[in-house]
């Protein structure tokens, strides 16, 4: 019986109809196979109630602490923080956890209002004293550039021959993305500018020179983000680094039922903080043309993120794709 579950889950993965039927048969199937199901499903990027219904499962069958860690967490990816009511029975589940889970526990409790993990180092401590500072003050900064525009620069293959580089560099406020690269000889398409960088929590990269501000990606990762030892050198240097505030990533995964790009979040932001798509340009973003190939599989949605691109083009969004066409815009 084990075994013919173990393969009917495997495929449950990949066929969203299993899926449904393995979740209708909960009561049939052991606890670590729904919880296998759950990880799986997430990894794919299925940001949705029936996953979070999987992981709830799992932890309701077996009453371990990594199962109510695992449900909790999810609820976390979903931009959900640890509910007042959990907090009593993760903070009991605490023993029972090591390593990356024990520090994972530790932030939900901090976020929800609980002591501070004491791994903690002085880097991590700054960062979370001045965010509500840096946040405030980057708002300030994003609305003084509007008239003279801002521009979020991706990093699709669209961009090569668009001659875009004097219309980015033209711009108040240019923000770019993780390993951008530079190149002089590609000046003329991708410019130069970076006023502000966005990066993954887990890229190793050290910062570009003369950036103005760093944001790391995701769900407002100050509570869950382990190494910041990379970010060391440049919150000494004075130069703010910021979180994307967990309820901009909210909205963005009710909408696409996933987790969202770097790129997507960081407009989805600017939108929130401006009010409207007014001054706000995007460069660099593919929308599933045959000149620019969708991008490999991932944990992101490519095709539900273009068809929100296209419906914030349709509000308002300067979607630019070379510079024949901003001419024409302007």
């Amino acid at each position: 019986m084990l075994i013919g579950l173990n393969q009917y889950l495997r495929m449950a993965q990949h066929d969203e109809r299993l899926a449904r039927c393995a979740g209708r048969r909960c009561d049939d199937i052991p606890w670590v196979l729904l919880r296998r199901l759950a990880h799986r499903r997430r990894q794919k990027g299925f940001y949705d109630a029936f996953t979070l219904m999987l992981f709830r499962r799992a932890w309701q069958r077996s009453r371990r602490a990594s199962c109510l860690l695992d449900y909790l967490a999810y609820c976390r990816d979903l931009g959900r923080p640890l509910p007042l009511a959990r907090r009593a029975e993760l903070s009991d589940a605490l023993p029972a956890l090591h390593g990356r889970r024990f520090y994972l526990a530790q932030g939900l409790l901090a976020e929800s209002g609980g002591d501070p993990p004491t791994q903690w180092g002085e880097v991590l401590r700054e960062v979370c004293r001045c965010q509500q500072t840096w946040r405030s003050q980057f708002a300030a900064h994003v609305a003084q550039c509007r008239d003279q525009g801002i521009c979020v620069v991706g990093n699709a293959p669209v961009m090569r021959g668009s001659r875009l580089g004097s219309f980015i560099d033209g711009q108040g406020l240019v923000m770019r993305f993780n390993r951008f690269y530079y190149d002089p000889s590609s000046a003329v398409d991708s410019g130069k500018k970076h006023d502000v960088w966005v990066r993954s929590p887990s890229l190793d990269r050290a910062p570009p020179a003369a950036v103005r501000w760093v944001v790391v990606s995701g769900p407002d990762v100050i509570f869950r983000l382990r190494n910041w030892g990379a970010l060391a050198d440049i919150v000494e240097q004075g130069v703010p680094v910021l979180t994307v505030p967990l309820e901009v990533w909210r909205a963005l995964v009710k909408k696409l039922m996933a987790p969202p790009s770097a790129g997507l979040l960081s407009l989805a932001w600017l939108r929130q903080l401006l009010g409207s798509w007014q001054g706000v340009s995007a460069v660099g973003f593919s929308l599933g043309d045959s000149n620019c190939p969708v991008p490999r599989a991932t944990r992101h949605h490519w095709a539900q993120e273009q068809a929100l691109l296209r419906r914030w083009q349709a509000d308002g969004l300067n979607l630019v794709s070379d510079a024949a066409k901003e001419t024409e815009h302007g």
